[in-house]
């Protein structure tokens, strides 16, 4: 099984062709600059794509789980409007993506 590291780096340099924005939430860092504002339970990787606000929670498989108060917060900023979700590819990423594209051209397109 992949570490979550590296899953996160694969996504993020997908990301990095794709997205307009985007910021990583180191594990290690956000553990110890609590300081600086950040929240526990926030997601790994922030984003924006098609101007829409993109929060990814990144696991090892899609067997492991968030915890409750990721979950909690994922829950928040998807009822904020943004996409929130828990994800452990580039492949489900892609998808996502793919899902906001689509969504946002035909709301464009007012189908």
């Amino acid at each position: 099984m992949k570490l979550e590291v590296t899953i996160q780096t694969c996504i993020l340099r997908f990301l990095n062709t794709e997205a307009t924005q985007v910021y990583h939430v180191p594990t290690k860092a956000a553990r110890w600059l609590q300081f600086d504002g950040r929240q526990k339970g926030n997601p790994d990787i922030i984003c924006s794509f098609g101007g829409h606000l993109v929060l990814l929670e990144v696991k090892r498989s899609s067997k492991e789980k968030p915890t409750k108060l990721q979950k909690a917060t994922i829950k928040q900023w998807a009822e904020s409007g943004a996409t929130a979700l828990v994800v452990s590819s580039v492949e489900e990423v892609q998808e996502i993506l793919t899902q906001i594209q689509n969504y946002l051209y035909k709301n464009k397109e007012g189908r």
